[in-house]
């Protein structure tokens, strides 16, 4: 008789981290380190996530959230800037949507903004967190009267609190005259000129617990903001901006199913193997890696 295949799994935890600060015995992560719900408010994103939203993280984003949201003793993020890497459809764009409810809801901040290089991305994301909002009693009678606002552009959410959730273009005039404190730039890789960072950064500025997420799948040579963001993380030159990459070390094949697992941490939850080897091996067909 012959046996099945063991099922591969994607790794839960990425290959390149910033490591946290705060040390002792293992907290509840379940990675060793000693980061528990006074420490991170990763926890309570993962919390409202499952009971709240009834849409339990991954176990992916269960670790990056707790790792990415470890707080200064004053209650401040320890990261000013996340950088998040991780290969397309693992779910990013749903971890930040759950992020962006949390933080309207449960922080209660005054405005997060949404990026990406194209408007109907960021967009889909905002109808799709707003949808959300609206089916759960829990979070929709918290929506302002008049609260939801879908003209093209103009695209915000706004809770009976006064917070705003709005979404802009990735350019030159994305979050300008804006105070934001959270801000999403997805799709990071496609920045190829530090416009758009230069237009959205600021606006956090003034805020002194805001908190910016770039999340993205691996860059290539035109990738200029993305490269230079990674390369001042993994030198650890600026001790507030943190990394969190799923990847594979260079010189692996693209067919190599460790390197798979790696790059792809839904691998075997909601990704099967073998979407992800037909795609590698069309890649080395066509000379990548």
């Amino acid at each position: 008789m012959t046996l099945a295949p063991a099922k591969v799994l994607g790794r839960t935890y990425p290959r390149l981290a910033t490591a946290p600060l705060v040390t002792g015995p293992a907290g509840p992560c379940g990675c060793g380190c000693a980061l528990t719900q006074a420490t991170t408010y990763g926890f309570d994103v993962a919390d409202f996530a499952e009971h709240i939203l009834h849409r339990p993280l991954l176990a992916w984003q269960r670790h990056l959230i707790i790792h990415a949201g470890e707080l200064y003793p004053d209650g401040r993020p320890r990261f000013r800037q996340v950088l998040a890497l991780v290969s397309r459809q693992n779910g990013k764009t749903e971890l930040l949507r759950i992020l962006a409810l949390f933080w309207m809801w449960v922080d209660r901040v005054s405005m997060v903004l949404g990026t990406s290089t194209n408007l109907d991305t960021a967009r889909e994301s905002w109808e799709k967190a707003v949808e959300l909002a609206e089916a759960i009693p829990a979070l929709s009678k918290g929506i302002a009267p008049n609260g939801i606002r879908r003209a093209n552009g103009e695209q915000t959410l706004t809770t009976v609190w006064n917070g705003r959730y709005k979404i802009a273009a990735s350019n030159r005039a994305g979050g300008r005259g804006k105070t934001v404190e959270r801000l999403i730039m997805d799709e990071l890789r496609e920045h190829k000129s530090w416009d758009a960072y230069n237009a959205a950064v600021p606006a956090t500025n003034a805020v002194a617990s805001a908190q910016i997420w770039f999340i993205s799948n691996q860059g290539d040579d035109k990738s200029v903001v993305l490269n230079e963001l990674r390369a001042q993380a993994l030198k650890g030159l600026d001790p507030r901006l943190g990394i969190f990459e799923w990847s594979s070390p260079e010189g692996m094949a693209a067919t190599d199913i460790e390197a798979l697992a790696m790059a792809n941490p839904s691998l075997g939850v909601t990704i099967e193997l073998d979407a992800l080897m037909g795609d590698a091996i069309r890649a080395e067909a066509a000379g990548g890696e």
